[in-house]
């Protein structure tokens, strides 16, 4: 069993800046000098990062000390997890001021060791703190949407896979519903071939530069042969097409902002990723003042409160009788309910961005576009389905309840 060193740094920090000061100081310096991948500093820094994690009488945020607190997190190459449970840690005797200054810190490699961590806020009790745990979170909450990486398409191998996994696909049924199923099979290969080709991306680049390195090192005490000179240039194409995919992939997460405005090979452009990845994580709900981690639970109470706020009220519904609309000629009425030429249909697609997806499946425009010689043929028929039954197979235009974090400690 591989075993690695684990620093864990317990923090109580000065309540002056300048002590905070020399405590970030400190803690850079002791964190330069210890060689170790995985890293947790927790504890009360007697700071905040944001101005909503402080509230009450008699309490000001400091925006120089939170933007120098904030440098810290960053120079430290960790970042915050999102707090479950509670939204403040400390809070004044009386209850008329608290604040989030305890918390866990950790960098990427604590979170590639441990996965899918939760910050989770426990009951106060004689403390003017509440205690705080880490642990992992390995509640099943259902299946992920599939997501078409556009990192694929540069692969000279994709174009391939997906026309003939799409011509080996034999469904019979309504048009509409053969797409559906088509694409949803197609989904299931996809994902496997993705896992084989894209998995580990990181750790690929890793292995090109340690043989670019290798041959190198080689030929700076010894004679570089004709076999190492091919096997560096290979590394090397190998490096720059990988790392194109990479790139791709990066920009389709970063919601291409970082690609446009930052540097993507810094350490803060994937801690950013991972942080935002991390907020976006849904852990548990609290429902009439308890904190429910059960996915079940959860589903069936947030279910029951959708159906009971769009239900429909029994009562009277108004009447429109007697009054009088306009009313389209003839023609107009012809012209809007006339066949969808094949030319109107592509135009409709191409208008579309690229990175769009048009339903919950995943596939989006930019697939639709690269493979539409291959899935016109199939597209069209469940165009011209619509157009005769006026509905869609269950399924086609189903969706995802997605609860969106409004703050830091939803």
């Amino acid at each position: 069993m591989h075993q690695e060193l684990a620093h864990i740094m317990n923090v109580y920090c000065p309540c002056d800046l300048d002590g905070k000061r020399k405590f970030w100081e400190e803690a850079k310096a002791t964190k330069l000098g210890l060689s170790s991948n995985l890293w947790c500093v927790v504890g009360d820094f007697n700071s905040i990062l944001q101005q909503e994690e402080r509230k009450g009488i008699g309490l000001h945020h400091n925006r120089r000390e939170g933007e120098e607190f904030n440098q810290f997190v960053l120079d430290m190459e960790l970042f915050y997890l999102p707090l479950s449970g509670k939204k403040f840690t400390w809070f004044l005797s009386n209850g008329n001021a608290m604040s989030r200054i305890d918390r866990f810190l950790v960098n990427d490699g604590w979170l590639v060791s441990w996965g899918n961590l939760v910050q989770l806020g426990l009951p106060k009790t004689f403390s003017d703190h509440c205690p705080i745990l880490l642990k992992i979170d390995n509640s099943d909450w259902g299946p992920t949407p599939f997501h078409t990486n556009n990192c694929w398409f540069s692969d000279h191998r994709f174009n391939q896979f997906v026309v003939e996994e799409w011509k080996k696909l034999e469904i019979n049924g309504r048009g509409s519903f053969v797409f559906k199923e088509k694409l949803k099979k197609l989904k299931v290969a996809l994902k496997r071939w993705n896992k084989h080709h894209f998995g580990m991306l990181d750790r690929k680049i890793e292995d090109q530069v340690e043989v670019i390195n290798y041959v190198d090192a080689k030929g700076s005490s010894s004679i570089i042969l004709d076999e190492d000179i091919n096997l560096s240039r290979e590394a090397t194409t190998e490096l720059w097409r990988l790392s194109r995919q990479n790139d791709n992939l990066l920009l389709q997460k970063s919601r291409q902002r970082w690609i446009r405005d930052g540097d993507s090979n810094s350490k803060f452009f994937h801690l950013s990723i991972n942080k935002n990845q991390k907020f976006k994580k849904f852990t548990g709900l609290s429902i009439e003042g308890e904190w429910i981690e059960d996915p079940t639970r959860v589903k069936n109470y947030i279910s029951s409160s959708f159906e009971a706020k769009f239900e429909e009220c029994t009562g009277c519904r108004p009447s429109l009788d007697g009054i009088g609309f306009n009313h389209l000629a003839a023609e107009e009425n012809a012209f809007l309910t006339a066949k969808f030429e094949v030319e109107e249909i592509k135009g409709a697609i191409w208008s579309c961005d690229g990175d769009k997806s048009p339903s919950p499946d995943g596939f989006n425009f930019s697939f639709l576009k690269k493979f539409w010689e291959c899935l016109k043929d199939d597209f069209i028929r469940m165009v011209e389905d619509f157009y005769s039954f006026g509905n869609l197979p269950r399924g086609c235009n189903a969706s995802f309840i997605v609860l969106i974090p409004k703050n830091n400690s939803p």
